[in-house]
C-alpha cells in the first residue's frame, strides 16, 4: 500500500473516529502560559534572534561569551550565522513533514494553544538538545517580548552542524508529544523521536528490523527489554517493520522535499519512511488515556509533575499500544505472542 494511500485510511479514520478527538481538543481548558517560568540560566545572554519567516519558529542565539555558537560562518552573507539559519531550517523542514505525516502541530494542541512561538536556544548546555513541556513567557529577557512560547535548547557546539545531524528534529518531535500526552517514560519518548527523525535522515528505522530482536512475549520479557530501558529502539524498530512490510516513498512537495541547507546540501537524506502512519495513531490513543489518567486521579490535565513520569503508567501504555496493534489486523506468532502479554 502507497503512502498516500495510508495516510488517506488514516485521514478517513481521523474524521470518523477523529471528530472525538477534535472535540476533546477543542473543548479542553487552555493551558495556561507560565510568566517568566524560566527566565533564569544561560536565557538572557542570548540576545540576538532569527526568525524563519512565516515559520512561526524563532532562534536565540549569542556571538560572545560561555553560550557563544562555535561556528560563526555566513556563507550567504545575510548577516545570520549558518549555523543559526541551519537550525531553524532544520526545525521547519521536519514540522513541515510531521505535520504532512499526519501528527498534529504541537501549537494545534490544547496544552499549546496559549503559545505563538516554538523557540529554539543555542547555548552551552549539556548534552545535544533537551525540550520543555511547558508553555512559558520571556518578557524580561530581550528580544522576547509578551509572546508565549514552548521551548527547545540546542547546543551551540554541535561538531560541523548540520551534517548528519538531526537532534533539532528529535527534540521537535518531543513537542508533538507533549502536546498528545502527559506521559513522561523515557522508553516511550526517546525511540519514537529517534524514529521519527529519520524523516531526515537516511534509513527509516534504527536498527534495522532484520537485526533487531524479536517483540516481548511476557511481562518479564517487556520490563527488562523495554520498560527499564532508556532507549529500547529494538521494540519500536521490530514493532514498526510489523506495521509497514517495507519501506515507504514520503511523497512530500517538491519545495520541502529538496529544501536544503545553506550550502546547499538537502535537509532530506532520503524519501523512506516506515510506520509512521501506527504512530501517529499510537500518540491519540495516549492522548485519550491522559485524559482518562487525569480524570481518575484527579490531576489538572497538562500538571502532572512528577507522576508525569512514574513507572505505574507503563502497563497502561502497553495496553494502548496492543490495542493500537489489533486495530491494524496484522498478524504472526509475535505479534499474537506479544499482544498475549497482560
Amino acid at each position: 500500500m502507497s503512502l498516500g494511500r495510508r495516510i488517506q485510511k488514516t485521514g478517513l479514520a481521523l474524521f470518523f473516529g477523529g471528530l472525538f478527538f477534535t472535540e476533546s481538543v477543542n473543548s479542553q481548558s487552555i493551558n495556561p502560559c507560565l510568566i517568566d517560568g524560566v527566565s533564569t540560566g544561560f536565557i538572557p545572554s542570548l540576545t540576538e534572534k532569527y526568525e524563519l519567516e512565516g515559520s512561526g519558529i524563532r532562534v536565540f542565539y549569542t556571538r560572545s561569551g560561555d553560550n557563544q555558537i562555535v561556528d560563526q560562518t555566513d556563507v550567504n552573507s545575510n548577516g545570520v550565522p549558518d549555523y543559526v539559519e541551519n537550525v531553524a531550517r532544520q526545525a521547519a523542514a521536519a514540522r513541515k513533514a510531521f505535520n504532512l505525516l499526519a501528527f498534529r502541530d504541537p501549537l494545534e494542541s490544547a496544552r499549546y494553544r496559549a503559545a505563538s512561538y516554538i523557540d529554539i536556544n543555542l547555548g552551552n548546555i549539556s548534552g545535544n538538545g533537551l525540550a520543555y513541556s511547558e508553555p512559558s513567557s520571556y518578557s524580561a529577557v530581550p528580544q522576547r517580548g509578551d509572546a508565549c512560547s514552548i521551548r527547545i535548547d540546542i547546543s551551540s557546539r554541535l561538531d560541523k552542524f548540520p551534517g548528519s545531524w538531526s537532534v533539532v528534529s528529535h527534540e521537535l518531535f518531543h513537542l508533538y508529544q507533549y502536546g498528545y500526552m502527559g506521559f513522561k517514560r523515557s522508553w516511550l519518548l526517546e525511540p519514537t523521536a529517534n524514529w521519527a527523525e529519520r524523516v531526515i535522515r537516511t534509513g527509516s528505522l534504527y536498527p534495522a528490523p532484520d537485526v533487531a530482536q524479536p517483540l516481548p512475549a511476557s511481562m518479564t520479557e517487556m520490563q527488562s527489554r523495554v520498560f527499564t530501558q532508556s532507549f529500547p529502539y529494538d521494540f519500536w524498530s521490530r514493532l514498526a517493520s510489523f506495521m509497514d512490510e517495507a519501506d515507504e516513498v514520503m511523497h512530500l512537495p517538491n519545495a520541502l522535499r529538496y529544501a536544503t541547507y545553506t550550502d546547499g546540501t538537502s535537509i532530506f537524506k532520503d524519501d523512506y519512511i516506515r510506520g509512521l502512519a501506527f504512530l501517529s495513531t499510537v500518540l491519540q490513543s495516549l492522548e485519550a488515556e491522559s485524559t482518562i489518567v487525569s480524570s481518575l486521579n484527579d490531576w489538572p490535565p497538562y500538571r502532572w509533575g512528577a507522576n508525569q513520569s512514574s513507572a505505574s503508567h507503563d502497563v497502561r501504555i502497553l495496553k494502548v499500544i496492543q490495542r493500537a496493534v489489533r486495530r491494524t489486523g496484522v498478524r504472526n506468532y509475535e505479534i499474537d505472542s506479544f499482544l498475549a502479554i497482560e
